[in-house]
Parts: structure tokens; sequence; C-alpha cells
């Protein structure tokens, strides 16, 4: 993969990383590494745990999800879960994104006229 191609596929996760969190979501809660763990299953989303926390604390700070501190096997987790907030956001920028895809997929396979028609 060339330079500018890793640029774009960079740009573009980090422009669906929230979409992406809120989706996962859900299903029910869930604590940071289990959510890395989740993205980590897909070529796509290959990142590092440390990235995941700033986006959940933007979550956080937005209302999207709140969280909630459980014991679990003698540790502490967060475990984070969408609010009524965070679905209706979900919801709204999920049809956008499908907008935007349908967009791309319309133009791309347009078929393209030249001047010589």
């Amino acid at each position: 993969m060339r330079k500018n191609d890793d640029q774009f596929i960079i740009q573009l996760r980090k422009g669906i990383f929230e979409l992406v969190i809120l989706l996962l979501l859900r299903d029910g809660r869930k604590y940071g590494y289990e959510i890395t763990q989740i993205l980590k299953e897909n070529a796509f989303f290959q990142i590092s745990t440390a990235s995941v926390y700033p986006v959940l604390n933007r979550l956080l700070e937005k209302k999207w999800v709140d969280s909630i501190w459980e014991e679990k096997e003698n540790r502490m987790r967060r475990y984070y879960r969408l609010t009524e907030l965070g679905i209706s956001i979900m919801d709204k920028n999920f049809i956008q994104f499908k907008e935007l895809y349908n967009f791309l997929i319309y133009f791309k396979e347009k078929e393209t006229v030249t001047d010589d028609e």
C-alpha cells in the first residue's frame, strides 16, 4: 500500500471511529479493552488499545454514552453503554454514512461519458 493510501485509510478510520463504537455498544455494554478486541477482529481497525479511550472519553463528554464501574474477576472495569441521545445520534449518523456510501457507489458505477460520444 502506498503512503497516500495509508493516509486515506487513517483519515477514513478517524472519521467513522465514533460511529463504529456506538454501533458496537448497541448490543449492550462493553468495557474498553473488549471494544478494542472486537475492533481488532477486522483488519480495517487494527488499532492500539490506547486509541479507544480518547474516543470513549469524547463520547462520555457528549453524553452519547455513560459508564459504570463494576468488579469482575477481582478487577474493576469501566463498562460503557449507549444513552438515549447516543442511540439517536448513532441512528442519524448511520443514515448519513449510508447516504454518503450510496453517493460514492452511484458515481463509481455511473457510466462515464466522454466528449467523443
